[in-house]
């Protein structure tokens, strides 16, 4: 599905267990990274893709810094308790937000989260 996967998760315990799953599986194609999801891998952009497994309050502001031009986020963004799958299209400085369908999802913790 992905040529490269960087993936960031915040507790190294899950980051080790994911990495044993993945060595099981002999993917070789996933890079894991223990820290703050919520501000994703400056380093490492742009990406093409970007998927965010948890809910945020909006769709951070560094993970669409780190979006390619015509790349494409998909987030849950909760609002007032309701949760909305979302997936943003990059457009130069602009974003296409189109919303797919309710969803429920763990709270993204971090500096760009709750």
């Amino acid at each position: 599905l992905a040529g490269h996967v960087v993936s960031v998760e915040r507790h190294a315990g899950l980051a080790r267990l994911a990495a044993e799953h993945l060595h099981a599986c002999r993917a070789q194609n996933v890079e894991l990274m223990v820290g703050d999801g919520s501000r994703g891998v400056p380093a490492r952009a742009p990406f093409e893709a970007i998927a965010v497994h948890a809910a945020a309050p909006a769709p951070p502001p560094a993970l669409l810094e780190q979006l390619a031009d015509g790349g494409r986020m998909v987030v849950p963004v909760a609002d007032d308790g309701d949760e909305m799958l979302t997936v943003l299209h990059r457009h130069g400085s602009e974003f296409e937000a189109v919303a797919i369908t309710p969803c429920r999802f763990v709270l993204l913790i971090g500096a760009e989260g709750f």
